[in-house]
C-alpha cells in the first residue's frame, strides 16, 4: 500500500487567518489579565450556552454555528463549524468541563478532511462567572504565537449568544450569534 503524501498545511493556514478562529493571525503574544480562577464546585458548566446557535459574520466571511449540549456530569460539550460560500473551512471541537482544579474550556480546531491545526488542544481556566457571562483565560505559560489570551461567552438575550475573543492583536473580536428555532424531526 502507497505512503500517503504529507499534507501540505499552507492552505489551512490561509484559511486560519480568514476566520474567527484563525483571527488569531492578528496576535502576537497572548495578553494576560490576572483574575483569580473560580473553584470547581462554584460553577458547573453554563447551562444557559446549551442549544444551536448560528449568525452571518462579516469579519469571518461566512456562516458561523455553535452547537452546544447541556451539561451532564460536570461536562459540555459542543462544536463550531464555519461554512464559507457553501463549504464547511473549519470546525472546533469543544469540552468544558469541572475538574477538581477548576472549570476548564478546551478546544480543538480541525479542518476538511479532518486535517487538525494545532497539535494539542488550547487550554482555558474559567476565571469569572457571573450566571450570564463566563470568562475563560489561556493557562499555557509560554502561548503559542496568535492565540487568544481570553475567550468570554455572555448570553445578553435569552436567544442571542455573544462571544468574544481576546489577545495582543488590540480590538477584541466579537461575534453575536442567534439561536436557531428546533425543527420537527422528519423520518
Amino acid at each position: 500500500m502507497a505512503r500517503p503524501k504529507p499534507l501540505d498545511r499552507r492552505p489551512i493556514l490561509r484559511c486560519r487567518t480568514a476566520c474567527l478562529l484563525a483571527a488569531w493571525a492578528l496576535a502576537g503574544t497572548a495578553v494576560s489579565t490576572a483574575q483569580e480562577p473560580v473553584a470547581a464546585a462554584a460553577l458547573d458548566p453554563p447551562a444557559w450556552m446549551a442549544g444551536h446557535w448560528s449568525a452571518e459574520v462579516a469579519a469571518l466571511g461566512g456562516t458561523a454555528e455553535e452547537v452546544w449540549l447541556p451539561p451532564t456530569g460536570g461536562a459540555m460539550p459542543g462544536m463550531f463549524r464555519l461554512v464559507r460560500d457553501g463549504r464547511a473551512v473549519v470546525y472546533e471541537l469543544v469540552l468544558i468541563e469541572r475538574e477538581a482544579e477548576g472549570t476548564f474550556l478546551r478546544f480543538k480546531h480541525v479542518g476538511p478532511g479532518w486535517r487538525p491545526f494545532e497539535e494539542t488542544p488550547l487550554v482555558y481556566l474559567l476565571s469569572a462567572s457571573d450566571g450570564s457571562r463566563v470568562v475563560f483565560e489561556n493557562v499555557d505559560p509560554a502561548p503559542p504565537e496568535r492565540v487568544p489570551s481570553e475567550v468570554i461567552y455572555e448570553r445578553t438575550h435569552p436567544d442571542s449568544l455573544r462571544t468574544e475573543i481576546r489577545g495582543a492583536w488590540g480590538d477584541p473580536i466579537v461575534f453575536r450569534l442567534g439561536r436557531v428555532p428546533r425543527l420537527p424531526w422528519r423520518p
